[in-house]
C-alpha cells in the first residue's frame, strides 16, 4: 500500500509541475495574443486613416478640375 501510495504522490507531482509549465506557457502565448491583437488595430487604424486622406485629396482635385473645365 505504501508503495502505491508513493508512486501516485510521485505522478501528482510530475503531473502538477507539468500543469503549472503548461499555465506559464498559456500565459506567455495570451499576452503574445494581446500584443499582436494591439498591432492589427494600430495597421488598421494607420491604413484607414491614410485612406481617408487619400479619398479627400481626390475629392479636392476633382473639384479643382471641374472648376478648371468650367472657366
Amino acid at each position: 500500500m505504501y508503495k502505491w501510495q508513493q508512486r501516485n504522490n510521485e505522478m501528482a507531482a510530475t503531473e502538477l509541475k507539468r500543469i503549472k509549465k503548461l499555465e506559464e506557457e498559456n500565459a506567455k502565448l495570451k499576452l503574445i495574443y494581446a500584443n499582436l491583437a494591439m498591432e492589427l488595430d494600430t495597421v488598421k487604424w494607420i491604413i484607414e486613416k491614410s485612406f481617408k486622406a487619400y479619398e479627400q485629396r481626390i475629392h479636392c482635385l476633382s473639384r479643382a478640375f471641374r472648376t478648371v473645365k468650367t472657366h
